[in-house]
């Protein structure tokens, strides 16, 4: 019997990893994106809204539902809060990609937060993908032209942690950086001719 594949895609914000993913899922190969389905679980797991509720911010919880903006102006002014909503929403999510991955041979996992959320350790292999910080900087530019110069900066110093993570894995490179061809990468990748 053939061993389950379950590739993270990983890299930080303006990489590519959107391109790479849609290719991989134009291949036909089913897409888990943790950042939607995040979203997703807080609006719907029993779980976090109870959490929220209860203990990190019961004033964000109206009616069972989330005022995004109220619990994110508690996560952004403490590090308690943050972590504490962190901590809950990684264990649901990892609960539900454990259920969606069990029936899957094959699967990519896309996380801009592979390593800090844990999220690396429910995958059999890990594709980075990398783009020099011009073209990273040009590309959220051109995705959010309301940035400002210092907000960039801050986008990118914010997944620091997560950066030094993917440096010290044994990850696979894709290079996005408009110029090298990344199809014949994604293909070797998924033929294991690394």
């Amino acid at each position: 019997m053939n061993q389950q594949r379950i590739i993270g895609l990983t890299g930080g914000i303006g990489s590519g990893k959107s391109v790479v993913r849609d290719i991989v899922s134009a291949m036909g190969i089913p897409v888990y994106d943790c950042d939607s389905r995040a979203k997703y679980l807080m609006d719907t797991s029993i779980e976090i809204l109870s959490a929220i509720a209860e203990d990190i911010c019961p004033e964000a919880i109206i009616d069972n539902i989330i005022n995004r903006s109220v619990l994110a102006e508690h996560v952004f002014a403490s590090e308690e809060v943050r972590l504490k909503l962190n901590r809950v929403v990684h264990r649901v999510v990892v609960d539900d990609l454990t259920s969606w991955t069990a029936d899957k041979p094959i699967s990519l996992i896309e996380s801009a937060i592979l390593y800090t959320s844990r999220l690396d350790r429910c995958v059999t292999e890990v594709w980075k993908v990398d783009a020099p910080l011009e073209v990273r900087i040009g590309r959220i530019r051109k995705r959010n032209p309301n940035l400002t110069a210092a907000d960039i900066t801050a986008r990118i110093e914010s997944q620091k942690e997560e950066s030094v993570h993917q440096e010290q894995s044994l990850s696979h490179i894709i290079v996005n950086d408009g110029f090298t061809a990344i199809l014949p990468r994604i293909e070797k990748l998924l033929l294991f001719k690394d």
